[in-house]
């Protein structure tokens, strides 16, 4: 498990925060479509790919489902899991995290491509197991030192 920033452990908390916000519209099988309306449908990675846009709108873009960053000299492009530069900026937590999620009584380790797209599971619960697996260390250990 990393050993997040504060700074990683802030994004990963709004990343989860926008996962359960009616901002987003759930799809699967790819970062992002675009709906009927117009609008875009995302997969719960393509919400964290979105925000890293939404803050480096010079170095990354869309094109259809595919998302593209500029690091440095090299070009990056995902279209159903997270650019490399995204995975830094979440503090390198794979190009498809898994999470701890029970199945029964069993704890299970199962990723996020398998429970958005397999299991059609909630953005909102997707972002409980994110916080589980990601941030309920990191708050313990923050409170310990607080004591």
């Amino acid at each position: 498990m990393p050993d997040f920033t504060p700074q990683e452990r802030e994004r990963i908390q709004k990343w989860t925060d926008a996962l359960r916000s009616d901002q987003f519209t759930k799809t699967v099988g790819d970062l992002r479509i675009q709906s009927g309306d117009g609008g875009f449908c995302f997969c719960a990675l393509g919400v964290a790919c979105q925000l890293y846009h939404d803050e480096h709108p010079r170095t990354s873009r869309w094109n259809s489902s595919e998302f593209f960053v500029e690091d440095a000299d090299v070009v990056y492009s995902e279209d159903y899991q997270l650019p490399w530069p995204v995975q830094k900026w979440l503090g390198g937590i794979g190009k498809n995290p898994e999470l701890d999620a029970f199945s029964g009584d069993c704890l299970e380790w199962r990723d996020i491509i398998y429970l958005n797209d397999k299991k059609r599971m909630s953005f909102a619960k997707i972002a409980d197991l994110i916080e589980q697996t990601f941030l309920a260390n990191s708050a313990l250990e923050v409170a310990s030192t607080d004591a």
